[in-house]
């Protein structure tokens, strides 16, 4: 599962998404106008988020 905090981001931005579960995985990131790829990025290691209980990892793109 991946979670992001909203719809889009300004060119500025930090660009995150965060990967429930699974630590080291292939993530690619598409298009929604076309479904085209657009890159592939890895998550990192896997944390214990506090206030969640959840086990996840960041996708920086």
């Amino acid at each position: 599962m991946l979670r992001v905090d909203n719809f889009g981001w300004r060119t500025t931005d930090a660009k995150v998404a965060v990967v429930l579960g699974d630590p080291g995985v292939s993530v690619e990131l598409r298009s929604a106008a076309d479904n085209s790829l657009a890159g592939t990025y890895s998550s990192g290691a896997s944390a214990l988020d506090e206030d969640s209980g959840d086990d996840s990892s960041r996708v920086e793109f």
